[in-house]
């Protein structure tokens, strides 16, 4: 699967704007870079009804969603323009991720610059020549210019992986590398092998602070050139050590928004259970995120989400040992997965007509083979594939950006925290609205998306027509991938 990366300039133009001006007083802002197919896998998981698997080696208990979203109802979200951002960069560290990281590396360098000191532009919108542009964003712009938008002065970054363990199963164990577990917390290493941060943050909370005019105590960045080479080294010691079951959705839910994110998975019974308190989280949760910023996530994943779902015996999505597969789905599952009897051969069969395909040779429910089940595509395709979506289902991440309240592990509501004030010892009790939350994703893309068409219609990496008819093969520049579709 190709992966585009835009330069930090699209990515700007991609709703990644941090502008500080004219934001929509009443929605909340995501965009993708490209059309994934990882971010289209997320989005049609869906919750089980038809219960918890059951038989030889089965699944128990219900199959519900988790900790999901709250309602929203009545919720009058605060109107007001932020004067501060804070930046989160969820960055994919499992293998292949390397390549990756170094193009971010340089994105997020350019970002930073065009955040903290936005191009002096004519009235027509040129920007002035590098000769006459501002050394600082706290600099004016030369007679008859002004700033493409308005210069971040204030801003927290923070960088935390997509690895999150093994769920309960044997897969991603932090013996095997370090960084296998990352549990959303706040990276600032040099070695993805060694555990804890060495790279220089802000008073060791594990985040960059700029600070354009030094208002702080101690004083934070001002060096734009400076925070940059800080935040590519930090990037590059996210590394591709990491768990191969990347959870980037489930990542940012759990460093941001988890009121209760566990700190250690027990299983019961073969069942998953939660236990205790991150308090890491929370403590880095609460100073990095501030109550009336404009919060920006930008994720970064070569890969399907693989967010499994923390309860059950979901965790056995990832296991690997003893050359572990999972059950096969009946015949309803390839025809049409949403069908009610679309179910493994390992959950509850009742209401359905006898499959003979569900059971194997040794009268338990039958299992795929290898070549059926890839441990690499575990997560890709679930309902059709295995009959269970073994994944928290997508409303759980759309709610956390939007809703003022979430569920607890046992399904009380609570407040959301990213609209919530964490630190109410601090004096600011203005809290962020949806309107002030902007999710990006940079991630793979079927290379059919990209490729030139032929004179058929079909992508063709040979013959394909460019924009003049031409057959030059290869793939859409950037004008013909903005193009209207047909």
């Amino acid at each position: 699967m190709p992966f585009l990366v835009l330069s930090a300039a699209s990515v700007v133009g991609c709703q990644l704007e941090v502008s500080l001006d004219g934001l929509d007083p009443t929605t909340a802002s995501s965009s993708v870079v490209g059309s994934s197919s990882s971010v289209t896998s997320v989005t049609s998981v869906t919750s089980v009804t038809s219960g918890g698997f059951g038989g030889e080696g089965g699944f128990g208990g219900e199959g519900g969603s988790g900790g999901s979203g709250g309602e929203g109802g009545g919720w009058d979200p605060p109107q007001f323009t932020p004067d501060k951002v804070d930046l989160l960069f969820v960055v994919d560290n499992s293998g292949s991720m390397a390549d990756k990281q170094q193009i971010l590396r340089s994105a997020a360098a350019d970002l930073v610059f065009d955040i903290t000191n936005p191009r002096c532009v004519d009235g027509a919108g040129h920007p002035v020549a590098e000769t006459q542009q501002p050394a600082s964003g706290l600099d004016p712009c030369p007679e008859g210019t002004s700033r493409a938008r308005t210069p971040v002065s204030d801003m927290h970054i923070g960088v935390i992986s997509t690895s999150l363990g093994g769920h309960g199963s044997g897969a991603c164990a932090p013996t095997t590398s370090a960084s296998n577990a990352d549990m959303a917390h706040l990276l600032a290493r040099s070695d993805p092998g060694v555990a804890g941060n060495d790279i220089p943050t802000y008073l060791d909370k594990g985040f960059l602070v700029w600070d354009a005019a030094a208002s702080r105590t101690p004083a934070g960045d001002s060096d734009p050139v400076a925070l940059a080479g800080k935040l590519g080294n930090i990037i590059q010691g996210v590394g591709q050590a990491g768990c191969g079951f990347e959870a980037p959705l489930e990542s940012f839910y759990r460093f941001l928004v988890d009121p209760e994110p566990y700190q250690t998975m027990i299983l019961d019974d073969d069942v998953a259970v939660p236990s205790g308190i991150d308090v890491t989280v929370l403590q880095q949760r609460r100073e990095f995120l501030r109550p009336d910023s404009l919060l920006l996530v930008v994720m970064l994943s070569d890969e399907n989400d693989c967010s499994i779902r923390d309860d059950d015996r979901n965790y056995l999505v990832a296991e690997t040992r003893n050359n572990f597969r999972l059950w096969r789905p009946r015949s309803e599952c390839a025809i049409n997965p949403n069908d009610p009897c679309c179910r493994s051969c390992a959950q509850n069969q009742d209401g359905c007509p006898a499959d003979p395909t569900c059971t194997g040779p040794d009268g338990n429910p039958a299992r795929l083979s290898a070549e059926e089940d890839p441990v690499n595509l575990r997560c890709w395709d679930q309902k059709r594939r295995f009959g269970y979506d073994f994944l928290y289902p997508i409303e759980r991440y759309t709610e956390a950006l939007t809703s003022p309240t979430v569920s607890t592990r046992n399904g009380d509501t609570v407040p959301n925290p990213i609209f919530s004030d964490l630190d109410p010892a601090d004096g600011n009790t203005r809290t962020r609205g949806p309107q002030h939350v902007v999710f990006t994703g940079i991630v793979g893309v079927p290379w059919q998306d990209l490729a030139r068409q032929n004179a058929a219609g079909v992508p063709d990496l040979v013959d394909g027509l460019d924009a003049e008819g031409n057959p030059v093969g290869g793939l859409k520049n950037a004008a013909e991938l903005g193009a209207p579709v047909d």
